[in-house]
């Protein structure tokens, strides 16, 4: 199992905010590869995220207290570092995705595609 696999199948969640969670069709963006082949019910669309975000820190101590110890935690991954990453990144630059096998759902003529990209 290649580590990007590996990372897919350990997100609870993933997060999809502002205007371009709101016209985002998943199918659509999983069949190029954009987003993870994820079941649909781990997709979550919190619509304008900053703005919310934004004014429950300036209306709650506990809000911005909670903002703080989560930028307190931030880490940086250096991606460079990572032996995998340019194939990966250059596998992603394709649509759809090169590496078929990380969308099982998306199957039909875009896995013909992805056959092809894969010779």
């Amino acid at each position: 199992m290649c580590a990007l696999q590996y990372f897919f199948d350990n997100l609870d969640r993933v997060y999809i905010a502002g205007s371009f969670g709101r016209v985002l069709d998943l199918d659509q963006a999983i069949a190029i590869g954009m987003i993870p082949d994820l079941p649909r019910e781990r997709y979550r669309y919190l619509g304008n995220a900053s703005l919310t975000g934004s004014y429950m820190a300036l209306v709650s101590r506990a809000h911005r207290r909670r903002q703080l110890e989560i930028a307190r935690r931030m880490t940086n991954i250096e991606l460079s570092t990572e032996p995998e990453y340019m194939d990966q990144y250059t596998a992603a630059l394709f649509l759809p995705h090169t590496n078929i096998g990380l969308f099982p759902s998306v199957g039909g003529a875009a896995a013909a595609v992805g056959d092809r990209t894969n010779r």
